[in-house]
Parts: C-alpha cells; structure tokens; sequence
C-alpha cells in the first residue's frame, strides 16, 4: 500500500486479486482497479476528491501500466 494523500495505491500480484478486494471493499468507499492496482478513496480528507481528479488518476495509472506492458 502506498498513502499518497490524495488516494491510497494498492498494488496486487494478479487483476483478480485487485478486483476482488475492489469488490470487497466497494461498500467502504470508493475503490477502482487499474489491471493489478487499486486506487481507493476511504479517508475522511479523501471524500472531497471531485470525481473529476479521482478519473483523472485512473486515466494516468491506466497510461503508466500500459507503458510498462
């Protein structure tokens, strides 16, 4: 787990393991996977990321995991 502030980046060995704890955790906040990697949104400072920023940061994970494809 990395603590960014603005989100939390979990890092898993496999995509089905990110979407089961997507799945999991989906009733704690919100949690989006990017193939091995889940951004979650669960702190209370975290809620007041906009939709907007939080798409953004999955577009920019997604762009960074196909780079190192």
């Amino acid at each position: 787990m990395r603590l960014a502030g603005e989100f939390h980046i979990y890092a898993y060995k496999t995509p089905r393991t990110a979407a089961h704890w997507v799945k999991t955790m989906k009733a704690k906040g919100d949690w989006r996977q990017v193939d091995r990697f889940t951004l979650a949104w669960t702190a209370r400072a975290q809620k007041f990321t906009s939709k907007e920023r939080r798409t953004e940061l999955v577009v920019a994970l997604k762009e960074a995991v196909a780079t190192q494809g």
